[in-house]
């Protein structure tokens, strides 16, 4: 009985060194892999630091595909064929700027292979497939794989002997680490939002869409839409306060122009208009009411006073800001830092289409924004909200006083605006505020209810709905 004893202890002795033994390997292992994962970052972080905009001879840390090499190869070629249906010889002539991307195509590729499609792609021999690859890992700037990311475009960006593909890694590096070089398709703010487009023109149609970095998270700003008009971002331009981007689209026939909001993200188009090329160099009307709507929001400004906290106000072709604070007017002197009292501006000058909006859904009003497009009949862009079932169009001017010229010349009952006819309907109602003209069709007493609280009694139309 006592051996049994012996023997039982001796084997749970021997198990326990087993498990210590075994429990020490583990270890061992553990700490190498720890060691070797903080290497392998910091070699990666050095690598981004050195090659965030400028180029260095490096030796680039890569991670493993998950799948094979010549598998992520077929799937590149399979997208580039989808992507590209209409360059018969795509596979010889990279940088034509005659081949227009589907992006919309091959989705299901991307989704498959993810991030890791565009990185086998900077390893094909074909540079076009190396030049679009390197734009397209952008996309991946949410992922968090972005320091592998950059790693594999440094590597491209020191070994391809095209220019243009060594362009497309180095932009692609800036936008992915956040330290933008100074260039007129990628904009930096003094509040750190980068706004930008992955190429000029109409090459590949990347023009076609304009991304906000903002709070370290990358999102589709603007994206053109009709498949049937090429077009290409031909600039980008902010605002003073760096609220609002104008963002001028090139087309074969067209010019097409927005202003959109970079803080308003549920109703982002401000504006919109569209010309047909001329050859006298004349604008149309509708650009021409755009640029003045845009010349009045980029003199926008903050000024933060010691006093008076953060002062919003307009710079004015004087070369003096006005600035409104309640109900004390002030004029800023940039060059003498002055700020003197005294310059009367209306409180209600900077009430736009915007602030009508959030007046309206701070009632628990719901707007749908349905189309914006340009009023031959009040000469200015039109907007149409729609509440419920109804419309609510919206008109909006350069300032008060060509708001109060244009409210002048509506008769009372609201039907024609000079010898122009506005509507024949009896059931019809304008209100103005700030510089907005705003126009309800209809016989419903809750809209008109939200309305009149919103901007006041009405100026013209029908009393007595």
């Amino acid at each position: 009985m006592k051996k049994m004893v012996r023997l039982k202890n001796t084997r749970h002795t021997l198990e326990l060194v087993v498990l210590l033994l075994v429990g020490g390997v583990l270890l061992v292992v553990l700490s190498f892999l720890q060691t070797q994962m903080e290497t392998e970052k910091e070699v990666k972080t050095e690598l981004v630091e050195q090659n965030a905009g400028k180029e260095q001879t490096i030796e680039a840390f890569y991670a493993p595909l998950d799948v094979e090499e010549e598998e992520s190869d077929s799937a590149v070629t399979d997208l580039f064929v989808l992507q590209f249906p209409l360059a018969e010889d795509w596979n010889t002539e990279p940088f034509s700027s005659g081949f227009v991307p589907n992006e919309g195509l091959g989705k299901e590729l991307v989704k498959e292979y993810g991030y890791k499609l565009f990185i086998q792609g900077l390893k094909q021999d074909n540079p076009y497939v190396q030049w679009y690859s390197a734009y397209r890992l952008i996309e991946f700037y949410n992922s968090g794989f972005r320091e592998e990311i950059m790693i594999h475009l440094a590597e491209l960006q020191q070994e391809t002997p095209y220019e243009e593909v060594r362009a497309a890694s180095r932009f692609a590096i800036n936008v992915l680490s956040n330290q933008p070089e100074e260039e007129s398709r990628l904009i930096r703010t003094k509040e750190g939002l980068l706004v930008f487009t992955r190429f000029f023109e109409t090459q590949l149609g990347g023009g076609q869409k304009v991304y906000l970095v903002k709070d370290n998270k990358l999102s589709e700003l603007f994206v053109w839409k009709d498949e049937e008009h090429l077009v290409g971002v031909k600039h980008i331009v902010l605002s003073q306060d760096s609220k609002y981007a104008w963002i001028g689209l090139q087309g074969k026939e067209k010019f097409y122009s927005y202003i959109i909001s970079l803080q308003e993200t549920k109703y982002p188009y401000y504006a919109t208009s569209q010309t047909l090329f001329s050859n006298d160099g004349e604008q149309d009307v509708e650009l021409s009411a755009l640029n003045e709507k845009w010349r009045n929001i980029s003199s926008k400004i903050s000024f933060e006073d010691p006093q008076q906290g953060i002062l919003e106000g307009k710079w004015t072709e004087e070369g003096t800001l006005e600035l409104a604070y309640k109900e004390q007017h002030y004029t800023y002197l940039p060059e003498t830092k002055e700020l003197k009292e005294g310059y009367k501006v209306e409180w209600d000058a900077n009430y736009d289409y915007i602030a009508f909006v959030k007046g309206l859904e701070k009632q628990g009003v719901h707007v749908v924004q349905k189309a914006h497009y340009f009023s031959s009949v009040f000469t200015t862009m039109r907007e149409e909200l729609e509440i419920g079932k109804e419309s609510i169009l919206v008109y909006e001017y350069a300032s008060t006083k060509e708001m109060e010229k244009i409210s002048q010349a509506i008769n009372p009952l609201g039907t024609r605006l000079g010898d122009k006819l506005i509507s024949s309907t009896r059931n019809t109602h304008l209100y103005k505020k700030g510089r907005l003209i705003v126009l309800y069709y209809g016989a419903s007493k809750e809209i008109m209810g939200y309305l009149k609280k919103e901007l006041g009694e009405q100026f013209a139309g029908n009393p007595s709905i």
